[in-house]
């Protein structure tokens, strides 16, 4: 049985957030790393493939709020990201996994931990084989977690799942574009008919600790906390350095 290594990182800055993701580009893990972080202020993402105007509305962001870009397998959409949102971010080989779904492992557990805390969640109607659950509020089906794939070579793939705790509205309102096909499709110009939190932010580190747990168990895992070495620490501060630069956030260029 394989040791997965869980880091819990805690709050990170959005350049980090975004190095840490693709440590399997720079480092080729033996063991599976399971790493739990937060943004440890306001932070919004930008997919790899998009442009920053895409969801964003920039002349409206303002200083106190980090912009960061993630390079990931699809272009998906932005985030918003701050301490009450919490990521967890699988990196692993991919003859770890053998033919398993992380996505849909990662989604299945997130639902089955929520529901012993009286929350019910659901897989998102409006997308075929969605990676997204929802819960139902006011007749809508409102975001509050959603999975995504990183690949930056064949031997190696970091597996994500961002979840709300607790949604910060009035950032949200005033960075991101509403005029966009996604809210188009939804028929509404109104973030929050699309995304809401658990409201149950006491308890974020030990449900995050819950879904680690069954994660390791359902891959046949051997759950180990543990941290980066100190070479690892030292990769990450360089690629951290690498994707602050406004070449990278701005342009995609490195």
């Amino acid at each position: 049985m394989k040791n997965l290594r869980y880091i819990k990182l805690g709050g990170l800055s959005g350049a980090k957030i975004a190095a840490e993701h693709e440590l399997t580009r720079h480092i080729g893990f033996d063991n599976p790393v399971i790493v739990s972080c937060f943004a440890k202020k306001p932070t919004l993402t930008i997919p790899f493939l998009h442009k920053p105007d895409t969801c964003l509305k920039l002349d409206e962001v303002t200083e106190d709020v980090d912009i960061a870009r993630v390079d990931t397998l699809k272009s998906g959409g932005s985030m918003f990201l701050d301490n009450n949102t919490w990521l967890i971010h699988l990196h692993v080989k991919n003859t770890d996994i053998g033919n398993n779904d992380i996505c849909r492992i990662l989604i299945a557990i997130t639902s089955k931990v929520m529901r012993k805390y009286g929350i019910n969640l659901y897989s998102s109607i409006h997308r075929s084989n969605s990676n997204d659950l929802v819960v139902k509020e006011d007749g809508k089906d409102k975001k509050i977690a959603g999975t995504w794939i990183g690949k930056y070579n064949d031997t190696h793939t970091v597996f994500g799942i961002f979840i709300n705790f607790k949604v910060n509205y009035d950032i949200m309102k005033q960075a991101f574009r509403m005029d966009t096909e996604k809210m188009k499709a939804r028929n509404t110009d109104k973030i929050e008919d699309v995304v809401t939190g658990l409201e149950c932010e006491n308890n974020k580190e030990e449900i995050i600790d819950k879904i680690i747990n069954e994660v390791a168990k359902r891959l046949k895992f051997n759950l180990l906390v543990s941290e980066l070495s100190i070479k690892e620490k030292d990769i990450l501060k360089n690629i951290t350095i690498l994707l602050s630069s406004k070449e990278w956030i701005y342009n995609a260029k490195r």
